[in-house]
């Protein structure tokens, strides 16, 4: 694998977009939504053996999507969310979110530390792990 570091905000915001990141690190980025990465409605969001961490938004600090987005061996940490969803946020009908073998760690948020999802998004989770150090008022996760 290609190491990649990623200092930008990597936005997919236009419908049929598609973007994947595979060992790579996203970091110290900030938006209103998607501090690390926005990915936008009927776009396709891919992360592999990869870590999105010191990312800050109002909404998903890691990442934010409302499209479809799958995260595997992924590490989403230390990020922050003034409003939801420190790791992650998704919200949307069209939103269909997958974790696998991820770990979240030292995320903040006021609600949803780890990840926050709303309005009809569906999130599937296998072995996720959720360290004791996400902080939030209002659950730690969703």
């Amino acid at each position: 694998y290609e190491i990649c570091e990623v200092t930008g905000v990597q936005t997919c915001a236009l419908p049929i977009c598609s973007l994947s990141l595979e060992a790579s690190t996203v970091s110290g980025n900030t938006a209103p939504e998607g501090g690390g990465v926005y990915s936008g409605w009927s776009s396709v969001f891919n992360s592999l053996l990869s870590t999105v961490s010191g990312n800050t938004a109002e909404s998903g600090g890691g990442w934010y999507s409302d499209g479809i987005a799958t995260a595997q061996e992924t590490v989403v940490e230390d990020n922050s969310a003034s409003i939801a969803g420190g790791g992650f946020a998704c919200s949307g009908q069209d939103a269909d979110i997958s974790l696998v073998d991820c770990v979240f760690d030292s995320n903040t948020a006021p609600i949803g530390s780890a990840y926050s999802c709303s309005s009809g998004c569906t999130t599937s989770t296998t072995n996720v792990h959720l360290e004791p150090n996400n902080e939030a008022s209002c659950g730690s996760s969703r």
